[in-house]
């Protein structure tokens, strides 16, 4: 990504963290950028679809480390390493997933995460597709993945790593045993 498209971004996550989607103006996110209308509508046609951008980059991150994660024996170690992973991932765009989980939910994005988690799992447990709540066990599963990193965002300070890390496994090891 080039300079400027990245100072776009910055600043509309700047932005976004202060103020509902609907109160952002591309006049607003190029005074804070600061850059020209027309070099915003060079990139983008829309507002949305620079949100959108910004969600499918982190979604597209994320995915990346799940896709990496995945081999024949899921072992402890392999999961306890793809949970490090990811909560770098997290660490290193703080202020994008902040903005899109705490300061101004964002039910698009959230959908897309839960959607990249529910891929991660029937990577993870191929073939049950067919089992009955399938569905249901992993909506259930990526929003109590979801809610535990929103939590974490809100409360850095009380949440033990190590210990997220544990629950996380152990819950994704009981999935296992679920399905």
């Amino acid at each position: 990504m080039n300079d400027t498209k990245q100072a776009i971004h910055t600043a509309f996550i700047s932005l976004y963290r202060k103020y509902s989607f609907n109160q952002i103006s591309v006049k607003e996110l190029c005074i804070q950028t600061p850059v020209a209308r027309t070099t915003f509508y060079s990139y983008y046609n829309n507002l949305a679809e620079l949100k959108d951008e910004i969600e499918d980059e982190l979604i597209e991150g994320i995915l990346e480390i799940a896709k990496h994660s995945i081999d024949d024996s899921p072992d402890k170690a392999d999961m306890t390493s793809f949970f490090s992973k990811t909560l770098s991932y997290i660490k290193l765009h703080w202020d994008e997933n902040y903005a899109f989980l705490i300061a101004q939910p964002n039910f698009s994005y959230i959908t897309k995460w839960k959607d990249a988690i529910k891929y991660h799992l029937a990577l993870r447990f191929p073939g049950r597709e067919t089992m009955a709540n399938y569905g249901l066990i992993f909506e259930v599963i990526a929003s109590a993945i979801i809610g535990a990193y929103t939590y974490w965002m809100e409360h850095p300070d009380e949440v033990d790593i190590p210990q997220f890390t544990d629950i996380s496994i152990q819950m994704l090891l009981a999935t296992g045993q679920i399905l």
